[in-house]
């Protein structure tokens, strides 16, 4: 078996929960997203150092890069109540119900979703699941 199938079978054997890059902690905000003009609305469900888990009805395919931004402040103290960024979709899952979820690997990084991270793997267990 060539090297590059056997680590493709490594894993695949592997769990999600096994295979992700860094650890998510749970991070519930409302958030508007799309192409090129952020008109879905959505929450985050949570967060990671290089992305955030997004529950919608409207879903776009893997590889989509998309304009959000999250509409709730980060935290207690902070001023701005929208916070902007570029993403792209690694995955989408289409739920039980009229809802799905995506994947949202950073594209731009924004230090108060960076802050808002930290404080978050300072405060609470990560959301292994």
């Amino acid at each position: 078996m060539p090297h590059k199938e056997k680590i493709q079978k490594a894993k695949s054997a592997l769990t999600t929960k096994q295979f992700r890059r860094s650890k998510r902690f749970p991070f519930r905000k409302r958030i508007k997203f799309g192409k090129e003009t952020p008109e879905h609305i959505g929450y985050t469900v949570n967060l990671s150092r290089n992305g955030i888990q997004v529950e919608s009805i409207k879903l776009f395919p893997p590889g989509t890069p998309l304009v959000f931004i999250i509409l709730d402040n980060l935290s207690e103290n902070d001023d701005n109540s929208e916070i902007t960024f570029l993403g792209k979709v690694v995955w989408a899952k289409k739920g039980i119900t009229n809802r799905g979820n995506m994947g949202i690997e950073f594209l731009t990084q924004s230090v108060e979703i960076e802050n808002a991270f930290e404080r978050l793997r300072g405060k609470t267990r990560p959301n292994i699941s």
